[in-house]
């Protein structure tokens, strides 16, 4: 078993690294594990005063996530093949924000033993 104690943007992001599609249904299934694992409840949401907006883009329309909340800290277990599979996942990730807090949970991530 693994803990990571993550921020809600922490959590976004590494929800990001998850592709929206896989090669097997093997994948499939641990995607949607560590999907399952890192996704907010509603009642998180709830706490967090979490709202979603609808962005026009020239490439038609977006999702922007917002919460006021910012300073929670949420205690995420992972069973180990999972945060394995995390670690894969953030490693392929082709495009990380250029902000301090991405060196941050770097260092969450590497710290997990």
């Amino acid at each position: 078993m693994k803990s990571m104690s993550l921020t809600t943007w922490e959590r976004i992001q590494l929800l990001k690294c998850i592709p929206p599609n896989a090669p097997t249904i093997e994948v499939v299934r641990k995607h949607l594990r560590v999907a399952g694992i890192l996704g907010l409840t509603e009642e998180e949401k709830e706490f967090i005063g979490w709202q979603e907006r609808s962005i026009p883009t020239p490439q038609g329309t977006q999702t922007q996530s917002i919460w006021q909340n910012t300073e929670r800290e949420w205690e995420i277990d992972f069973e180990d093949a999972d945060f394995e599979h995390l670690r894969q996942l953030v490693s392929q990730r082709q495009s990380w924000p250029t902000v301090p807090e991405t060196l941050v949970l770097d260092g969450k991530l590497r710290e997990v033993k």
